[in-house]
């Protein structure tokens, strides 16, 4: 085969999902949950019903969306399925900030620049770029957590660290 013989490939998605199922009654607090059909959400309180003669027990979710902070509610029979989001987090050194997006760091190298300042909570966006110039002054260093879930990021949390 030549070279003028070579095909060209498109890249595109796996087709991985970006959640599981799983049993509503087996959700516990502290864990993840889609409500609304695609919002990732952090369970605050779960109500069980007890079941009765013609139906089943039934799980209540409270639950805060790990993106926007909003707050959902749903029901689900608790031997019935819900969808439990794959749910990452990850470390990066920030760099700096460009354009209002985050320069940051792997522990590999690798450099990563899509993601901008925090909108939630309110004052994170605020708090870091400060932890940011303070580290610069003070040859200290910002450490940031992002999570994902599906198909999104965000910056949850940070911490200055020593060099």
């Amino acid at each position: 085969m030549s070279d003028d013989d070579m095909v060209e490939h498109e890249a595109g998605e796996a087709g991985a999902s970006t959640w599981y199922p799983g049993e509503a009654g087996q959700v516990k607090k502290g864990g993840h949950i889609l409500m609304k059909g695609d919002k990732p959400c952090k369970v605050i309180d779960i109500k069980v019903s007890k079941t009765v003669k013609h139906g089943h027990g039934k799980c209540r979710f409270t639950a805060i969306d790990i993106f926007d902070g909003s707050k959902h509610e749903d029901i689900i029979p608790s031997t019935h399925t819900a969808h439990l989001p794959f749910v990452n987090r990850a470390e990066y050194t920030v760099i700096g900030i460009e354009d209002g997006y985050l320069q940051m760091m792997q522990d590999d190298g690798e450099m990563k620049e899509d993601l901008t300042l925090p909108t939630y909570p309110e004052d994170l966006g605020s708090q870091l770029e400060e932890a940011i110039a303070t580290a610069e002054a003070t040859g200290k260093t910002v450490v940031v957590s992002v999570i994902s879930a599906m198909e999104k990021e965000a910056v949850t949390s940070f911490k200055t660290v020593e060099v």
